[in-house]
């Protein structure tokens, strides 16, 4: 489930026993003075409650095997980008 934050921020937990808090933010500079400030942020928070909605299916299809194109490019880049992920979560996740 989605947990909203400040204006700028979205957390998103996880409602299983393994917990893992993410923290998206980002700034926008819209140049819509028509639009409401509130109202703004409600789309903008929609708009990437959905992506991350997305991007976590496909991650769980990739998981499953449902997506084995996928898999194949994410093992193809293993070494040049998923390694180097995987360390830098490792050493954020040490900093606690």
């Amino acid at each position: 489930h989605v947990v909203n934050g400040d204006d700028d921020n979205v957390e998103i937990h996880a409602s299983t026993e393994d917990l893992i808090m993410t923290s998206f933010q980002s700034s926008i500079d819209s140049k819509l003075n028509t639009l409401p400030k509130p109202l703004l942020n409600f789309v903008l928070r929609q708009a990437f409650g959905m992506m991350w909605s997305m991007l976590l299916r496909v991650a769980e299809e990739v998981r499953d095997g449902k997506r084995p194109e996928h898999a194949k490019a994410i093992s193809a880049k293993r070494e040049v980008l998923y390694d180097w992920v995987d360390e830098r979560v490792g050493l954020m996740l040490e900093m606690k």
